[in-house]
Parts: structure tokens; C-alpha cells; sequence
């Protein structure tokens, strides 16, 4: 059923969604009447924090789809924690909150994925998924030879084994510097890296990525060898180097190319989106190609016995900066904001 609050936070002070004991009695009326809430909206309810849900309104509606928390005072992203307890939510409003107001949609995107893989809204933005193989069947038509004798057609386990070998490896690259060590087990022993500027105007315009570009036109230095990454270590140590970021996938293509033996098939993903780097203040196109390949002599670790044995990182130029210290926009006033209908 659906369950709207909305205005109520605001018609009289004592109705706090902020305060535990009004919020456990909240709670304690949905267990009591046996509601089974699937929506609920809670706009314009002067709510500044969502700890107080954890545990009791989460609890007392598990199987909630709908939320909205629109034209409130979360002054953070991070207050969103408190609500994971919602395992099943579709979709969230959060609009008009002055600590998301401010923020890049991108920014938005990843943090409320991260919570919610399966999320199909936020806003009026629909979510993607990070990894969608349920194309149209003529969604390639015209693209590409509809004969393809060089490839093989990837089946449900190798399409299960990509899927999570690459939300595992930019869930790993997106937590920080500190933590793109344990990438470690995800490249071969001998694996190859290189990173280069697509579309580099000149070396300046690089920035800390100019000590690993090997863009054979831009740069200064005629020679490009030294700067392909070999082995597992001085990969790990080259990532490291790099800005921290946040990517949001928009793309991702997969095929398994052939092997003398079929053990050895190889499978090649092609991943384009793009990634806030530097605090989310800049933002950048990206397209990473890498080629995953069965452990030699077999064998099993975390990631199912393959590793990447070759990695193609392009960036692109700066397409959007925000500044530092920009204040997020205040919240309209009113009633329910961006209801979507529910």
C-alpha cells in the first residue's frame, strides 16, 4: 500500500522524523495495523537526519519500492546509509535536499547505485544498470557483419564471470588509492597496461597523467616503450599514481575471441563511461579495453581463475568542472516535490 506523510513535518513540529521516539512510533503503527508499505512519501517533513530509521521504519517496511524524501534538510548523500534496510527499493527522490542539490547528477548516480544495485529511478533520471546484456535483438543491425566467424557467441557463465569480475575490479579502483593494491589478483604475471590521451590538445593539458601517457602524436618524448607497464607489480604501482575517481559505466560490449585450445578462451570487454576524479570537481570521458584470460597453468583464485592480461586506458579531455566550494541549492519551498506519481 502506499503511505503519504508528506507536509507533515511541517503542519506541526511535533511530528519529527528526526527523533527516534517519534520515529519507533511511526514504525510501530505499520507493525501493529499490518501495513505492507510498498510507498513511502515523506516530502517536506523537515527531516535533517535518516539515523533514526535505521532498524525501525527499514524494519517495519521491508518490502518498500517507493520512497520519496524530497524538499527536505539532509545536508549528505551519506544519509542515505541509514535506509539500506529498504533491500528492495525501484525508486528515490531525493530532490531539493541542500546537501544534494548541489552535487553532479553523476555523483548522485554512483552513490545511490552503490546502495542499491537494482534501482531503476532517482529522480527522474533513470538508473543503469552497470552491466546490461539484455540488448534488443536488432540493436547491433547494420553495425556490425551479421556473420561472425571470428568471435563466440559468450554464454550465461562467462557472462556471469565478466559481469562480476568487472564490478568487482571498479568497485576496488573507485575506494581509493589505498585500496587499488588489492587489484592485484585481478591482472596476470606478466600483464601489460598503457594509458594514453585520446584527443591530448597539447602535453600541459594532461595534467598528472602525463608521467603514463603513451599517446604516440601528443607528448614530447618521440619514444613511447618505456612507458607500457609490464608486470603485475608496476601495474599496481602506475594505478596507484592515478587520481581517485568515481566511474559511472554507460557502455560495455564483450565478445570471447578464439584459442588454439578452448581452456584458453579469451574474453575481450570494451567499457566507456565516464569518471569524477579530484573530489568530484572534474569530470572525464573514459574507454577502457581489456583482455581477460584463463590462469596459466590453471588454477582458482577469487575471480573464478582469470585474470586481465592486457589493459587499454584512454582518457579524455576535461568536459565539465565544477568549482570547489560551490554551494549546493537551497531547497523550494512548499509541499511534496517531484512526486512521480506513485
Amino acid at each position: 500500500g502506499k503511505l503519504d506523510l508528506s507536509g507533515m513535518g511541517q503542519a506541526n513540529p511535533v511530528f519529527n522524523f528526526s527523533n527516534k521516539a517519534f520515529v519507533q512510533e511511526i514504525a510501530g503503527v505499520i507493525k501493529r495495523e499490518g501495513l505492507e508499505v510498498r510507498t513511502l512519501m515523506v516530502a517536506s517533513c523537515n527531516i535533517v537526519t535518516l539515523a533514526p530509521w535505521d532498524h525501525t521504519i527499514t524494519a517495519a517496511a521491508p518490502k518498500l519500492e517507493n520512497l520519496s524524501l524530497a524538499n527536505n534538510g539532509l545536508s549528505s548523500l551519506e544519509e542515505l546509509q541509514s535506509v539500506t534496510g529498504f533491500k528492495n527499493l525501484k525508486h528515490l527522490i531525493i530532490d531539493h535536499n541542500p546537501g544534494v542539490d548541489g552535487l553532479l547528477p553523476e555523483v548522485k548516480m554512483c552513490a545511490v547505485r552503490e546502495l542499491w544495485p537494482d534501482l531503476k529511478t532517482l529522480g527522474q533520471m533513470v538508473v543503469k544498470p552497470v552491466i546490461n546484456f539484455n540488448l534488443p535483438v536488432n540493436a547491433l543491425e547494420g553495425k556490425v557483419p551479421h556473420e561472425q566467424p571470428g568471435c563466440i557467441k559468450m554464454d550465461e557463465k562467462s557472462k556471469g564471470l565478466m559481469q562480476a569480475f568487472v564490478q568487482k575490479y571498479f568497485k576496488l579502483f573507485d575506494q581509493g588509492r589505498g585500496r587499488r593494491e588489492f587489484l592485484d589478483e585481478m591482472y596476470q604475471r606478466e600483464a601489460c597496461f598503457s594509458l594514453s590521451f585520446e584527443h591530448a590538445p597539447s602535453f600541459h593539458d594532461i595534467g598528472c597523467y602525463g608521467a603514463l601517457n603513451r599517446n604516440l602524436i601528443a607528448g614530447p618524448v618521440p619514444s613511447k616503450s618505456e612507458f607500457m607497464r609490464v608486470g603485475r607489480s608496476n601495474i599496481i604501482h602506475s594505478l596507484k599514481s592515478l587520481p581517485e575517481t568515481r566511474h559511472h559505466i554507460e557502455t560495455i560490449d564483450a565478445i570471447v575471441l578464439p584459442a588454439a585450445l578452448p581452456q584458453h578462451k579469451l574474453m575481450q570487454v570494451s567499457i566507456r563511461g565516464r569518471f569524477l576524479e579530484n573530489s568530484d570537481t572534474n569530470i572525464r570521458h573514459f574507454h577502457r579495453v581489456i583482455l581477460i584470460a584463463p590462469l596459466i597453468p590453471p588454477q582458482q583464485n577469487a575471480n573464478g581463475g582469470v585474470a586481465i592480461t592486457n589493459d587499454i586506458m584512454y582518457i579524455g579531455e576535461l568536459v565539465q568542472q565544477q568549482q570547489p566550494g560551490t554551494p549546493p541549492h537551497q531547497g523550494r519551498g512548499g509541499g511534496a516535490q517531484g512526486s512521480p506519481g506513485w
